[in-house]
């Protein structure tokens, strides 16, 4: 994203500076720090995240922002560029869902986070609807370098009902995930299909490689750095939304039920 924010501000004549902090608090004084310095013109927000203390800044503040995925809150009063987040989780498990599995985990590390929370739900309407029940031990939240979420993946993939398939929140964690269930013999896809979002680099560098669901992040950049350009320099007063499509792109993570031997 980062990149492609960059790419698409060189293009308009405009220069891009990272606001960072190991804290939210430090994070916060960095944005104070910037926009009362006149050093941004605006600012764009690469997550959504309950009871923000950045967002509620910026937007007290009436400062020019935008934000990469749907808003908790003042939802139409801003600029949002964002993919279905409910529909790609329906559309990842609905994928193993036609290659014949039934126990799907749903591994994520952005919790707290409302992509994370739309497809958890789009997981969970998938399952309903092709008449399975979830189970909420295969529902797995929380940082992947987080030891005791490391435990409970281990825990329950070596359990006699291990999950088939599992939908990963991205694909560093499916990556991380494919390396876990090696340690402990399990194949993939032999053993456990995975699917994951992005697309990203590492979809190609992990073996097998990885069948993940391309949000077109190269556009959304483009996209949230046009509309918030936009509005800096009054072309647009009014909130926008932009809701991108997504696609699955297949490779070799993912297996016919039937097909295991």
């Amino acid at each position: 994203m980062i990149r492609g924010i960059s790419k698409a501000c060189n293009e308009k004549k405009y220069m891009v500076a990272l606001a960072s902090g190991t804290t939210e608090e430090e994070l916060l004084e960095s944005i104070q720090t910037m926009s009362k310095g006149g050093r941004a013109d605006g600012f764009i927000v690469l997550y959504s995240k309950q009871k923000d203390r950045i967002i509620d800044y910026l937007h007290k503040e009436n400062l020019f922002y935008a934000m990469i995925g749907k808003p908790y809150e003042y939802e139409n009063e801003i600029v949002y560029v964002d993919n279905d987040n409910q529909l790609a989780g329906k559309d990842a498990t609905d994928y193993l869902l036609a290659l014949e599995h039934k126990k799907i985990a749903y591994i994520d590390g952005n919790f707290g986070q409302m992509m994370s929370s739309e497809r958890l739900s789009g997981y969970k309407q998938a399952l309903l609807s092709a008449g399975i029940d979830y189970n909420s031990e295969y529902i797995i939240q929380g940082k992947s370098t987080n030891l005791s979420q490391k435990e409970t993946i281990k825990e329950l993939f070596s359990s006699k009902n291990f999950p088939t398939a599992v939908v990963a929140g991205d694909d560093l964690i499916a990556m991380e995930l494919i390396y876990s269930l090696k340690e402990i013999n399990l194949r993939i896809p032999e053993d456990v299909s995975i699917i994951s979002f992005n697309n990203s680099m590492f979809t190609e560098i992990v073996q097998p490689t990885l069948t993940s669901i391309d949000l077109h992040v190269a556009y959304l950049s483009e996209q949230v750095v046009e509309k918030l350009i936009e509005f800096i320099e009054g072309k647009q007063t009014l909130a926008i939304k932009i809701i991108l499509p997504h696609e699955i792109i297949e490779r070799n993570s993912c297996i016919k039920l039937n097909k295991i031997t």
